[in-house]
């Protein structure tokens, strides 16, 4: 009986539009959804052998590595590390001077693959990347009505215009490092007072914490709202939507349908080109029901479900990185697409296939 369930489950992923596209997508995105999904297969091995797992070596190797590897990969994979040691914590009390001597592993990892390897290879880094967050949530503080001094306003002024409230939009990237059209700031002036401004900004965080919840609410919607559209009028004013001339089709989402040329003259070259239109046009006219906070609902539906028929089993810590990731991209979201939210619809495609086969191994403290 449990095969027919698999198959169901294939048929579900494989007519998913959201797999359809990423699946053929070359974007960090995908690795990343990957990386967090072996992370999380990672819980399903300690799930099964509880502190046993710590008895064998290659597994005190490979668990830093993995915990790590979402990090190098996006930057908001921070959370995954730092939340999936968390849970470690609270899940072996016993084991907490191990974990924390593994937790050090990983931060050594980081800082010799995100510091010493990248200025051997001299990979290029953005000073402004740092200030993203900062500078979205400063918009909302000028945007809404917390109080600054004429000696603050000064300041941000020789930032951006604040009259213009840093054109604010919650759910849209309001400054970025790679293009130069979106608002006039001074780059260079917000980098070398750096450290004056993100002291402004903690000052006003810690101080407007109920503004601040105000702009959460508002930031994260796509995330926990199915149907919220969250578009830029900036960017449409910066980046018009190509409409190509063979299937009329626009931007949808963030995501551009072949054919079209990038911005390396490369030319998509489909080999079913016939298809092209009538699969676009599934995807376009049935993404209403593959929204990731449905998605969302469903995985914490089943985590809820599971929880109370009681069926404490191994596959229940492998929702911990998925957690993980959703908390993290909520607390540092600036640009909401759906793409960010792979993670949640992949594994929760997983969670539908183990609800029909079940791990026996229950949860011992």
């Amino acid at each position: 009986n449990s095969k027919k369930y698999i198959w169901l489950s294939s048929v579900f992923i494989a007519i998913n539009p959201i797999n359809i596209v990423l699946s053929i997508t070359l974007w960090k995105d995908i690795l990343y959804t990957i990386l967090v999904l072996l992370c999380s297969l990672m819980f399903l091995k300690i799930g099964k052998a509880k502190t046993q797992f710590y008895s064998k070596k290659y597994n005190i190797i490979l668990l830093p590595i993995v915990f790590t590897l979402p990090y190098l990969v996006r930057w908001n994979g921070l959370f995954i590390l730092l939340g999936c040691f968390f849970f470690l914590y609270l899940l072996f009390p016993e084991k907490r001077r191990i974990n924390a001597t593994l937790f050090l592993s990983a931060i050594i990892l980081v800082a010799i693959t995100k510091g010493l390897l990248t200025n051997i290879f001299q990979v290029s880094k953005s000073e402004l990347l740092k200030y993203l967050v900062p500078i979205h949530q400063m918009g909302y503080f000028i945007h809404s009505d917390v109080q600054f001094n004429n000696s603050e306003i000064e300041f941000l002024n020789k930032i951006s215009p604040t009259d213009t409230d840093w054109y604010y939009e919650c759910g849209a990237e309001i400054a970025s490092p790679w293009r130069d059209d979106f608002w006039e700031f001074d780059r260079e002036f917000l980098i070398e007072n750096g450290d004056r401004f993100l002291n402004l900004w903690i000052n006003k965080v810690i101080n407007n914490p109920l503004s601040l919840l105000n702009h959460y609410k508002c930031s994260t919607r796509y995330i926990w709202h199915p149907y919220a559209f969250m578009e830029s009028k900036m960017q449409l004013k910066t980046v018009p939507r190509e409409i190509d001339k063979t299937s009329g089709f626009r931007t949808y989402d963030g995501i551009r349908w072949i054919p079209y040329s990038n911005d390396h003259k490369i030319e998509s070259d489909s080999k079913l080109p016939q298809l092209v239109k009538p699969m676009t046009t599934y995807i376009k006219s049935s993404m209403f029901i593959w929204k990731p906070a449905i998605f969302l609902y469903l995985v914490f539906f089943i985590l809820f479900w599971q929880l109370y028929k009681k069926k404490y089993n191994a596959f229940l810590f492998t929702y911990l990185p998925i957690i993980a990731h959703t908390l993290g991209l909520a607390l540092v979201t600036i640009s909401p697409e759906f793409r960010y939210q792979y993670p949640v619809v992949f594994f929760c495609q997983l969670v539908i296939i183990s609800c029909f086969i079940p791990i026996q191994n229950k949860i011992v403290r």
